[in-house]
């Protein structure tokens, strides 16, 4: 099993192409302008959304209940909480539900910042998430909740555009990964997540 090196696996990828590259902005250029992001409306969109302004994610309250259903909501919400990361450049809710050891959140929640820290941003992406199996980790310790589930995700194709103007356009992609995520504190957060 590999270690998983980002969340926003595509994007993370094409932040460390553009670092190895030495993409910079030192040039002092403006990067392209960003587009304008469309959304059609579904019937209980709001007018912020149908803007096409991106709107975070709601804790489910499924996802607030220390069940296997509330793992399988939070683990939904979770990558929901990376497309809007991606799209938006806001990590605050997704640093919130990651673990403070999980390497692949932290990896993934900086190469996010660091795209838009430096005037890039990203497009398209998205990732839809399909639960394959989860388990409850050491049932037989009642004082540890902890579920590791086996998830299938697929991601759109993305569109980064890099400070200095470059411009990186990444294929789709569905990859498997093992999550574990646990409950504590009342509220659960994802501590561990590897590439299969």
């Amino acid at each position: 099993m590999r270690m998983l090196r980002a969340p926003g696996l595509a994007l993370t990828a094409a932040l460390l192409a553009c670092a190895f590259a030495g993409c910079s902005d030192a040039d002092g250029d403006e990067p392209a302008p960003r587009p304008t992001v469309s959304a059609s409306p579904s019937p209980s969109a709001s007018a912020t959304e149908a803007a096409g302004t991106p709107v975070e994610p709601t804790l489910p309250a499924e996802a607030k209940e220390p069940t296997k259903a509330g793992a399988r909501a939070f683990i939904a919400y979770y990558w929901d909480l990376i497309n809007y990361a991606q799209e938006t450049g806001e990590v605050t809710a997704l640093r919130n539900a990651s673990g403070a050891q999980c390497e692949g959140c932290k990896t993934g929640i900086a190469g996010i910042e660091s795209l838009y820290d430096n005037n890039g941003y990203a497009t398209g992406g998205q990732y839809k998430v399909t639960l394959v199996k989860i388990n409850k980790l050491a049932p037989e310790k009642r004082a540890l909740n902890a579920f590791e589930a086996l998830i299938s995700v697929t991601n759109q194709p993305q569109h980064i555009v890099n400070s200095d103007g470059s411009v990186q356009d990444l294929k789709s992609s569905t990859n498997r990964y093992v999550v574990v995520s646990l409950w504590a504190e009342s509220r659960w957060s994802l501590e561990i997540m590897e590439l299969q």
